[in-house]
């Protein structure tokens, strides 16, 4: 399994415990995930910056204690940080299940905002094997423009899915909720 956790940094994750959720479910899925899985983390916030380039979770604890490091400032450029998270797993096509994971409050203010765009580049890669999963923080995140990213790249799978296997199943992440 390849994983690129693509968590918002912006400002206005500061607040509400946002960015201290998004921190907990990125360190969380890295605990669960095998030694041979490989995972990358994004950052974005006025640009997106790879923390933690695509590699296998050898060290768990080292990827966590980077992943306790980031901290938000800045505007959201939630585009950018999609991309920088496809980038990542473009690396590898050997026929590992590919997810992006976005951690936001999906707020865009800065770089290409408009919901549409978002939402066919959530769903671009999917011929690729790569989908995209959008997770809302705080009680005030943007229900609609997340639920659609996860939505374009939900209907290009299932329009053209194969059966998943019960070892594929027990690679998949698990889902969070992370409350205010």
């Amino acid at each position: 399994m390849d994983v690129s956790v693509v968590i918002d940094v912006s400002g206005s994750m500061a607040g509400r415990g946002k960015i201290n959720n998004a921190r907990m479910a990125a360190s969380e899925l890295v605990g669960l995930l095998q030694p041979t899985d490989r995972f990358s983390l994004v950052t974005f916030s006025d640009r997106a910056r790879t923390v933690i380039p695509s590699q296998q979770v050898a060290d768990a604890r080292t990827l966590q204690r980077l992943i306790s490091g980031v901290s938000p400032g800045g505007g959201t450029n939630l585009y950018a940080g999609l991309e920088s998270g496809h980038a990542q797993l473009q690396q590898h096509e050997d026929g590992a299940i590919q997810r992006v994971i976005i951690l936001s409050d999906g707020m865009a203010n800065i770089g290409v905002t408009d919901p549409a765009s978002l939402t066919r580049l959530a769903g671009a890669h999917i011929s690729s094997g790569i989908t995209v999963s959008a997770l809302g923080l705080g009680l005030d995140y943007d229900e609609d423009l997340l639920t659609a990213m996860s939505d374009a790249a939900a209907a290009a799978t299932t329009s053209s899915s194969a059966p998943v296997s019960s070892e594929d199943s027990a690679h998949k992440p698990p889902s969070w909720s992370t409350p205010g």
